[in-house]
């Protein structure tokens, strides 16, 4: 699910005005914070998290692990948050 450059621009418009869902700590991401973010999802097609990493690395390091277990698409990382998108299913 590879977003075109337009659509990572209107998400990314779309998401100043939201919050983050999810705060993750540093380390591995766990099961549990894998299900936060599932649920997070639910009802949303875009949601932020914030990531408590020291370093930039580390941090696109566990918005990668995130995006390839819940699954979902890494819009932007802007800082220490990231924007999931994931698509609803349909109706």
């Amino acid at each position: 699910m590879a977003l075109t450059p337009k659509q990572r621009q209107a998400l990314v418009a779309a998401s100043h005005r939201l919050k983050p869902a999810v705060t993750v700590g540093t380390g591995d991401v766990s099961d549990s914070v894998v299900a936060q973010v599932r649920a997070a999802f639910a009802g949303h097609e875009l949601i932020k998290i914030r990531v408590n990493a020291d370093d930039a690395p580390a941090c696109d390091a566990i918005a990668a692990d995130l995006a390839h277990r819940v699954p979902c698409e890494v819009v932007k990382r802007i800082g220490r948050e990231v924007l999931l998108y994931r698509p609803l299913p349909p109706a």
